[in-house]
């Protein structure tokens, strides 16, 4: 899953380090994130399996969306194949007819979303639910935004599933 680190404001990876099968021959998880070309992807990082979180420093979420893929190194020196892809989402608002505020968000890439709720405050730390859409919205108009300034933030739970299999690893002696 990819969502926001609330301590940076970057994008944090997290895997199910609990419930992920994963043996004591993994020695590392590899982050790799997509580069400025489509599906061309370049490791940015390793971490132990048990931190079960990557924050990559360099991403800007307030500016674009980016896409990820894990693998993970065993202690074979081997490297699994790379995760399907997830991609973070990212928000974008605009004047709306008379006084409404049209909002906009990728979809999120690389799992089910049930659905998004959209917050709306005076401050980012007074938000309170506006509105819950299906998984499959990728758009809202507020018709009745307050006087002033206010904040928009979006929330999603992506379903859970795994998408790691056992694999086993054959080695000749010599």
């Amino acid at each position: 899953l990819v969502n926001i680190d609330p301590s940076s404001g970057k994008n944090k990876i997290i895997w199910d380090k609990d419930n992920i099968n994963l043996s004591s021959d993994v020695t590392e998880m590899v982050i790799y994130k997509e580069g400025n070309k489509y599906n061309q992807f370049n490791q940015i990082g390793a971490i132990s399996p048990k931190a079960g979180e990557f924050v990559d420093y360099t991403s800007n979420p307030q500016i674009t969306t980016s896409r990820y893929r894990i693998a993970y190194n065993t202690v074979y020196e081997a490297t699994s194949g790379q995760s399907g892809t997830h991609r973070s989402t990212h928000l974008m608002l605009n004047q709306g007819m008379g006084n409404s505020i049209n909002l906009y968000w990728t979809a999120y890439e690389g799992g089910t979303i049930e659905s998004y709720r959209i917050f709306r405050g005076e401050t980012p730390e007074s938000m309170s639910l506006l509105v819950e859409v299906a998984g499959s919205a990728n758009s809202y108009t507020d018709m009745t935004p307050p006087k002033g300034l206010f904040y928009y933030a979006i929330e999603y739970d992506q379903v859970y599933n795994t998408e790691w299999t056992e694999e086993t690893i054959l080695r000749s002696s010599s």
